[in-house]
């Protein structure tokens, strides 16, 4: 499992996620966890640009979206990761705070 993830964002409707809605909650969650608040950036960057680099673990990826998935169930949005390794691909799909599809990462 890579350190290093670089990850798309594609939604599947017309409703986006707002990172001015989430990003109070995933501060907090991200210092209930131990993660630094830099990751916030990231996120922001995510959902501005559609594809971010990630200094995370993939759950703890996964852990994020998960959260901004229940805080914004309207928002029906995958995520496709690659880690630093060639068989290290995952990819996520939320609708309504639940992870519909998961694949990956692969050993």
């Amino acid at each position: 499992m890579s350190y290093y993830n670089w990850v798309n964002l594609q939604y599947m409707d017309d409703i986006e996620l707002d990172f001015a809605l989430l990003k109070e909650p995933l501060r907090v969650h991200l210092d209930d966890s131990g993660i630094h608040q830099a990751v916030l950036k990231d996120v922001e960057e995510l959902l501005a640009a559609h594809e971010a680099t990630f200094k995370l673990y993939t759950p703890m990826i996964d852990e994020i979206f998960h959260l901004a998935s229940r805080l914004q169930p309207d928002a029906v949005f995958g995520l496709q990761g690659r880690g630093e390794e060639l068989r290290d691909v995952w990819v996520r799909e939320y609708r309504a705070g639940e992870v519909t599809f998961s694949q990956g990462p692969f050993e």
